[in-house]
């Protein structure tokens, strides 16, 4: 029903009613927040900080929640750091996200992630997506399960554009961690195991 007014650019889902200024508040996460809250959505609690101190201060504020911390108008999931649990991980990640300017703290809300296709006010499609895991098989470590799986990606025209990812960055040591894995163990035949847990595709 839809074919004809949807046309791929550079990977990307666009119609020709997609406008310019609807793109750049998608954009800037704090134009976004706010028309969602105009329009009676719930949106998380937030902070606009230039200072690791200011996002410390709202991380000890609402513990025992975890923060989100990301840059505040980057897209493809760029520096974004979620389910942090210490005031050195929001330091550390406002170093990084800081790099592309001002930050943006939040409460950390758990739940699944979709993605949604309007076409002329119509639900044209519905993708859930899934933080970057691996399914064990008895037999190959975590990591050598990763790589397979990132070189499967890699070979896929459709992430040509998007970010390369590496399997010992700290933010997957990280996460195996908060499950009680390493790189180095070894899964039973269908146990999965997250590696991170931002889901954008391009992450």
């Amino acid at each position: 029903r839809f074919g004809e007014s949807i046309v791929l650019l550079n990977n990307f889902t666009f119609t020709g009613q997609t406008g310019h200024i609807a793109t750049e508040i998608a954009t800037h996460k704090i134009w976004t927040m706010n028309v969602l809250a105009l329009a009676g959505l719930p949106v998380p609690d937030s902070l606009l900080t230039s200072t690791v101190d200011d996002a410390i201060a709202f991380f000890s504020k609402y513990r025992p929640k975890t923060s989100v911390v990301k840059p505040v108008a980057t897209d493809f999931g760029i520096a974004v750091f979620t389910n942090l649990q210490s005031a050195n991980e929001v330091a550390n990640a406002y170093q990084i996200a800081s790099k592309h300017g001002r930050v943006l703290i939040q409460e950390h809300v758990p739940g699944e992630d979709y993605r949604i296709l309007i076409v002329d006010g119509v639900v044209a499609g519905v993708t859930r997506r899934k933080p970057f895991h691996v399914a064990g098989n008895g037999g190959q470590t975590i990591e050598q399960l990763a790589k397979e799986k990132l070189a499967r990606r890699s070979d896929d025209e459709f992430y040509q554009n998007f970010n390369k990812v590496d399997v010992r960055s700290p933010e997957i040591v990280t996460t195996l961690s908060r499950q009680g894995l390493a790189l180095t163990d070894i899964l039973p035949a269908g146990v999965v195991a997250r590696l991170r847990n931002n889901p954008n595709v391009s992450a």
